[in-house]
């Protein structure tokens, strides 16, 4: 083929972004027939790169510490104001489906001060119109009548109002995808499925890695040899360049993955299995937060172990902001150590004897 010609065509990402025009723009005008509250959906465009410096220099005046390399949950901690922001109740809310900001309205608040703008509204009556601005989205409320069905968004919001609903209490009423009978019914087979071939999952079968589009999890993919792994490579780079979610079956023969797995489970015990990198055939894994899958900050072994009681398992890598919210420490799948074991017994028994003391309702022991 001539090199003009060649010259002349499309990179495959300019290709890929033409071909997905069409349905894009059928997507957006379906999205823009929509309301929600009364109000109509609005689609914005993707923000450009002049934008996006905008976004970063506006958060750089809110936090001096801000900076772009900061990708890890870890790292938050490293910026005082923008932590303190998403810790808020009054200016923040986080659920799996949202997230919300807004400013609270309260006089001399330190962090309106510090976004440079407050709350500004026409005198209504009552201050009506301020309270809408600053009202939280409506969470869907179960209807009372019907427990299987929603009320009209509408309803729900005077519902809302009328029983003076907490963000926690409004949360209860989300449903959990776990609970879901068809969902229970397919993990249930998904984990029969998995038993069936349990000596296909060894830490030494891991051949190579996907992720996750919906939670960034890195999910294990296992091939019996490494004969096999070498031969389909290819197919399966193409298959993972198709997209892959939690659970999904691997459609390259010769691999499986465990397809128990969901979104937001923790990460598997045979990922972290370092020992065997260098022998088998086994693909080198990076390592991450069995938790949040991100990188950087871990814990270290000895203090998981000195802080938390594991049963005397080994702790899968946590990283400081996971552990420092107190969230339970995944363990390894090996043997069971009696004597950490009791040693993490004890230490848990003198923990909670000391927060009964500082609490004031005993009286510590005289040395």
């Amino acid at each position: 083929m001539p090199l003009e010609e060649l010259r002349c065509r499309k990179l495959a990402r300019e290709a890929f972004a033409s071909a997905m025009t069409y349905p894009q723009q059928q997507v957006e005008s379906r999205f823009r027939q929509l309301s929600v509250g009364g109000k109509q959906v609005e689609v914005r465009t993707f923000p450009d790169d002049e934008r996006n410096k905008q976004i970063e220099d506006a958060l750089r005046r809110f936090d001096p510490n801000y900076s772009p390399d900061f990708r890890a949950k870890g790292d938050l901690k490293k910026m005082t104001f923008i932590k303190e922001f998403f810790e808020s109740p009054d200016h923040c809310r986080m659920s799996p489906y949202s997230i919300e900001f807004r400013l609270c309205g309260k006089d001399r608040c330190p962090l309106c001060i510090n976004v440079g703008r407050s709350v500004r509204t026409p005198a209504t009556d009552g201050g009506k119109l301020r309270v809408e601005i600053l009202r939280w989205l409506n969470r869907p409320v179960p209807n009372p009548v019907d427990k299987d069905h929603y009320l009209h968004p509408q309803a729900g919001r005077d519902y809302i109002d009328r029983n003076n609903l907490s963000f926690e209490q409004l949360e209860k009423y989300r449903p959990d995808a776990k609970k879901d009978s068809r969902e229970m019914e397919r993990l249930k087979k998904d984990k029969e499925r998995d038993k069936k071939k349990k000596t296909f999952f060894d830490k030494s079968k891991v051949r190579s890695t996907v992720t996750c589009d919906s939670c960034g999890a890195e999910r294990c993919i296992y091939s019996k040899t490494v004969e096999v792994a070498k031969q389909r490579s290819k197919e399966l780079e193409q298959w993972k360049e198709g997209g892959y979610v939690c659970g999904n079956k691997v459609r390259v023969e010769g691999f499986e993955a465990q397809r128990k797995l969901r979104c937001n489970d923790q990460m598997e015990t045979q990922y972290y299995d370092m020992d065997s990198n260098k022998r088998g055939g086994r693909v080198e894994t990076k390592i991450v937060c069995a938790v949040c899958y991100l990188d950087g900050d871990f814990v270290p072994d000895s203090e998981v172990k000195e802080k938390r009681n594991l049963k005397g398992k080994s702790p899968l890598p946590i990283c400081r902001s996971c552990f420092d919210y107190n969230i339970a420490v995944p363990v390894s799948g090996g043997k069971v150590n009696n004597r950490q074991k009791a040693q993490q017994n004890k230490a848990e028994k003198k923990r909670r004897l000391d927060d009964v003391v500082n609490s004031g309702k005993r009286k510590g022991r005289k040395n």
